[in-house]
């Protein structure tokens, strides 16, 4: 495919390679993603690999409505129905972005994808494609996963957290909950959020919602040092491997990623509205 239909950026890449025994990994460089430079595109997807996407979500991006003719005819109409421009600018700026990336792992061009949603709620690509997908934005700042297997992931902006214990009971698994009891008052609610964007990554790998998605995956409490390290762990029922990491996105959010299976790599990359051409 040639480049311009590709319409990726990708001058900023983080790349973080895990080895292949099962506890030993090489840690994320402390450098934000967004500082990491490489300067050749990577469209290859690995078995084993799991790619994250940023890209911005701000108005300064109003040409970004001249991508939208790779969307879809239900897309196009879901864009012209949101009055708010910031809005509308951040809702095609995601799904351009979607379909873009998309093309260079499948070799195709953006507007032949058919992108659908399961009844639970999934939004997913034809199964025989063999590229699963999660999609998570907050305010200015867009994550799109991808990988070979089932995935999610969730980005959230970092803020105090009211009745945390009351929310985490809620929707979280008694050992969660018992864990961020335990830490110190002034760890607690970062902790909550970290906790948090992990139960919405893998309700987002499974779909189905917080409240109809058991919470199988166990959580251990994050520092900094845990940042960008790729964790397997048995879910709770002992028979499937999820592959779980947490991240700083950027200075003031944190994300989670969750893949089922033993991923050993976690690569970080950036897609811009500003390098896209029209089709």
């Amino acid at each position: 495919m040639r480049n311009k239909k590709i319409c990726v950026d990708v001058t900023c890449v983080l790349t973080v390679i895990f080895a292949a025994a099962f506890e030993t990994a090489t840690r994320a460089h402390a450098t934000p993603m967004s500082n990491a430079r490489f300067t050749t595109p990577h469209h290859d997807l690995a078995a084993r690999e799991m790619h994250v996407w940023s890209t911005p979500l701000t108005a300064a991006f109003p040409s970004v409505e001249h991508l939208a003719t790779c969307l879809s005819h239900e897309e196009q109409e879901r864009a012209a129905r949101v009055r708010d421009s910031a809005t509308r600018v951040r809702f095609i700026t995601v799904r351009v972005a979607l379909r873009h990336i998309l093309a260079t792992y499948l070799q195709r061009d953006p507007h032949t994808l058919d992108l659908h949603v399961e009844p639970r709620g999934k939004p997913v690509i034809d199964a025989a494609h063999g590229v699963h997908f999660s999609l998570s934005h907050a305010r200015d700042i867009a994550l799109l996963a991808f990988a070979r297997t089932l995935i999610g992931v969730d980005v959230e902006h970092t803020r105090e957290v009211r009745q945390l214990e009351l929310i985490a009971r809620r929707v979280m698994h008694a050992d969660t909950c018992d864990a961020l009891e335990q830490l110190p008052a002034h760890r607690r609610g970062e902790a909550f959020i970290h906790a948090w964007t992990q139960r919405e990554a893998h309700v987002k790998a499974l779909g189905g919602g917080l409240f109809h998605t058991a919470d199988t995956v166990p959580f251990a409490p994050v520092d900094e040092s845990d940042m960008g390290t790729i964790r397997h762990v048995h879910d709770r029922a002992g028979d499937a491997l999820w592959s779980v990491a947490h991240f700083r996105p950027d200075a003031g959010s944190v994300a989670a990623i969750v893949a089922r299976g033993d991923m050993h790599a976690l690569r970080f990359l950036l897609w811009s509205p500003e390098h896209g051409e029209p089709q």
